[in-house]
């Protein structure tokens, strides 16, 4: 029998059902037309450094070709090793490969043209850039320490975060803010028999500023201040999350 989904989780899982059923009936802010038009596309952002094209990869702005911008052995069995000892780990793919904070920019500025347009952020993956950030990042950081045969899941979004207007209605948006803590899998859907992760999560800010307390960084909770990690089939597993010991990451 599965656990009951927390209140707290419910309420937004239900705020977020009626976000869907409004853009589902009324009548969407564009024709629908234009959704498949990539100048449609190119003008919202204003023309600029961002590109819809059949190859997203083909002129990447995100090439790391600095080979200390690339994991080594040493750095992805010390990432590894944080990984399974305290569930988490801060990395910097692009801390040798300054050239490519003026693409990250450009996403970032994209973000903010679908926000304003009324689009939700997870649209940002109409853009080239998006994917081509995303191939960098796998080939120089995550093959390298997930290892050989690892894919991504399509299990892909992006958030315009902002503080939540503080009125006594319930205006939820997608893509604007998270309603609760939560823990994404349960231990036994991410972990094999020997308890070695089977699945990572990542976070990637595209904030010039990184990310920080202030801005909206993720807070995590390490594996030795959570009572219920190894409990899947605890009540408390799925909301243990809620912890005095969580750890913001932050990612200058």
């Amino acid at each position: 029998m599965g656990v009951p989904m927390p209140a707290e989780m419910a309420r937004h899982a239900i705020s977020q059902l009626f976000v869907l059923e409004k853009l589902f009936f009324e009548d969407p802010p564009h024709p629908t037309s234009v959704l498949h038009d990539p100048t449609h596309w190119t003008a919202l952002v204003g023309g600029s450094s961002l590109h819809v094209t059949s190859s997203p990869l083909a002129n990447s702005a995100f090439s790391i070709t600095s080979s200390s911008s690339k994991f080594s052995t040493d750095d992805a069995t010390g990432t590894s090793v944080l990984l399974s000892e305290q569930g988490y780990a801060v990395l910097d793919p692009f801390a040798q490969a300054s050239h490519t904070y003026s693409s990250l920019a450009a996403l970032e500025a994209g973000v903010h043209a679908l926000h304003a347009a009324g689009y939700p952020p997870a649209f940002i993956f109409v853009y080239d850039e998006a994917w081509a950030y995303l191939d960098a990042v796998w080939g120089a950081v995550y093959e390298p320490l997930l290892g050989p045969g690892c894919v991504l899941e399509a299990d892909l979004n992006c958030w315009h975060l902002h503080r939540p207007v503080k009125t006594t209605a319930s205006n939820p948006y997608i893509g604007v803010n998270f309603g609760a803590a939560h823990r994404d899998l349960g231990f036994d859907q991410c972990h094999d028999a020997d308890e070695q992760f089977t699945s990572l999560t990542c976070w990637l800010p595209l904030n010039r500023h990184g990310a920080t307390a202030d801005n909206g960084c993720m807070h995590v909770v390490p594996i030795d201040a959570d009572d219920f990690f190894y409990a899947p089939h605890h009540p408390q597993h799925r909301r243990s999350v809620h912890s005095p010991s969580a750890v913001p990451l932050i990612v200058p």
